[in-house]
């Protein structure tokens, strides 16, 4: 249908929207409808019934949306619709040529050359989309091999680690943690246990820090060291000084 759209001026896309509506939706340059009462044509009449019918034409009108979306080449910088003489002719250019380039269809006419290409553009961007889903599924989450990999990883890291004993100090303080919750005072005090008798904080701060592997004991300890202070202060303790401890008899 003549020359490339990329190198048609305005009056070339003008004929090239009239010769397309003339072959394909039978819409005469010279009918009679487009003449006036004093025998001018009607130009911009006529134009309008052939963008309705290219936008009425199902084939086009889904090439030109599935083409867009899958991102093929001739398609980037139209606009989806047949709303101007402009981005009508590039269209119908991208859609012709693509028959042409990738189904190599001789001559793009019939409505069979027209379904032809509508269903390859729309199998185009089914693609597009299930790549892009497959893409950003794979970004976000973490394939089997990869979580192979890392549990291979600790497993190795469990088993190379020096093994540490944890006394009883860290045991008794998760076991009271429940009721530390329930009784900010009472249990507060006494969560590591007292002083010398084997649960002290200090030993349960030497015991985390003897080995890389009790680094999460190390973390649970000061927590719930945290905890205790925090619940000491809230229940109006003293932990420093005369009067300290429950009833001011200080801390054994």
């Amino acid at each position: 249908m003549g020359k490339s759209n990329s190198r048609m001026n305005q009056q070339q896309k003008t004929g090239y929207l009239r010769n397309l509506g003339k072959e394909k939706y039978g819409i005469e340059e010279y009918d009679s409808k487009y003449i006036d009462d004093e025998g001018n044509d009607t130009d911009a009449d006529r134009d309008a019934d052939i963008l309705k019918a290219m936008n009425n034409d199902y084939n086009l009108r889904e090439s030109q949306k599935y083409g867009i979306n899958a991102g093929v080449d001739g398609f980037s910088k139209l606009e989806n619709g047949f709303g101007d003489i402009n981005n009508a002719v590039n269209s119908h250019r991208a859609i012709v040529d693509y028959g042409t380039n990738e189904l190599k269809h001789k001559n793009v006419s019939s409505d069979n050359d027209y379904t032809a290409i509508s269903n390859s553009l729309f199998n185009a961007s089914r693609e597009k989309f299930s790549s892009g889903i497959q893409e950003e599924s794979d970004a976000k989450y973490a394939t089997a091999d990869k979580l192979n990999a890392l549990q291979d990883k600790i497993q190795e890291r469990a088993t190379s680690a020096e093994p540490v004993e944890i006394s009883s100090t860290l045991t008794n303080a998760q076991n009271n943690s429940s009721d530390f919750q329930e009784d900010l005072a009472q249990q507060g005090a006494n969560i590591f246990g007292p002083i010398g008798k084997g649960n002290d904080l200090e030993q349960a701060t030497e015991e985390a820090d003897s080995s890389e592997a009790s680094g999460d004991g190390n973390d649970y300890k000061d927590k719930y060291a945290f905890n205790v202070k925090g619940g000491l202060k809230l229940s109006g303790i003293k932990t420093r000084g005369p009067n300290s401890g429950l009833n001011g008899s200080g801390f054994a």
